[in-house]
């Protein structure tokens, strides 16, 4: 089958050429009947039309390689994005395959004792509660399996509105720290939060974005606090939500790059034996539904995980 491209450019060279032959032809006929002088105009004519013809497939070629490089970089980038959408999958299901199978193991274990084993009664009163909290965290793996599945097949839709960022702060701190078993404390002070423009988001997909974060920002803090800082960009447009802590030394040496907007410390995606980033590779695809950017920074021995959200129209 041939290309379009040829098509056209056969069609728009025959057309050219027979309509500059038979109207050139004329014109110059209508001017002279000498010979001599006709056949020089028709030498003139005929350098003319490979002037203009070689100009015109000049300009058509140009635009059509053009056009092919433009393709190319879409697919190139396309490919890129699928390799990464790949290897995060791939990374996910192993980091979730590691923590299905830890409380798995806990219940299986502590039931097993429960119908084998001859226990104390004081002891046994603790086994229950094991298998109840293991449950527990069980369930929320679960959901966010469900979740990244949802997020994959794009079926979650942000609903933008105008939030005003200094209550939103204060009521979901409130919420956050009445369900966690750390702190989230506001480092901001309130006359600054009353500046800052209106947001324009999603906030319930924000919220489920910074819980997210801050839980998976748990596994490189060895303390239970984590500090909220919020700067404003005014010259990029921009409100940065920052979270840091006192970070845990033996595994921050262990942190893999998981996903590319965290500045990441190790290029290697996490070992099956190493539990790391499934609450940071869902906050990550929740932020990406805001137009939001992450990164991670580093000072003495604080670590920040900072949230830049950009103040839509």
């Amino acid at each position: 089958m041939l290309p379009k491209f040829a098509i056209r450019l056969t069609l728009f060279y025959l057309f050219l050429g027979i309509t500059w032959i038979l109207g050139s032809d004329r014109l110059v006929q209508s001017f002279t009947d000498d010979p001599q002088t006709l056949s020089l105009l028709q030498n003139y004519k005929g350098l003319f039309f490979i002037l203009v013809t070689a100009c015109s497939l000049f300009l058509l070629t140009k635009h059509e390689e053009q056009k092919r490089k433009a393709i190319i970089e879409r697919l190139n980038n396309a490919l890129k994005q699928a390799e990464i959408a790949s290897k995060l999958k791939v990374s996910f299901l192993a980091n979730i395959s590691h923590e299905i199978r830890t409380p798995l193991n806990a219940i299986k274990g502590f039931s097993q004792i429960l119908q084998t084993a001859e226990i104390e009664p004081e002891t046994m009163k603790e086994y229950p509660h094991i298998i109840n909290k293991n449950t527990d965290i069980l369930l929320q793996i679960l959901e966010i399996v469900l979740e990244a599945s949802k997020l994959q097949a794009e079926t979650i839709t942000p609903d933008f509105r105008k939030i005003n960022l200094s209550y939103w702060l204060k009521k979901n701190l409130i919420d956050f720290n009445k369900s966690n078993s750390f702190r989230l404390i506001l480092k901001t002070p309130d006359p600054f939060l009353d500046t800052l423009p209106q947001l324009n988001s999603d906030p319930a997909i924000l919220s489920r974005c910074l819980y997210l974060l801050t839980n998976g920002m748990k596994r490189f803090i060895n303390s239970k606090e984590i500090n909220l800082n919020v700067v404003y960009k005014n010259n990029e447009n921009i409100i940065s939500l920052c979270f840091s802590g006192f970070y845990d030394y033996d595994r921050l040496s262990k942190m893999a790059d998981f996903f590319q907007p965290f500045n990441s410390i190790n290029e290697r995606l996490p070992n099956e034996d190493f539990s790391i980033g499934n609450e940071l590779y869902m906050a990550k695809r929740y932020g990406e539904l805001l137009q939001a950017s992450f990164y991670t920074k580093t000072q003495d021995n604080i670590i920040t995980f900072c949230v830049d959200l950009p103040i839509l129209p």
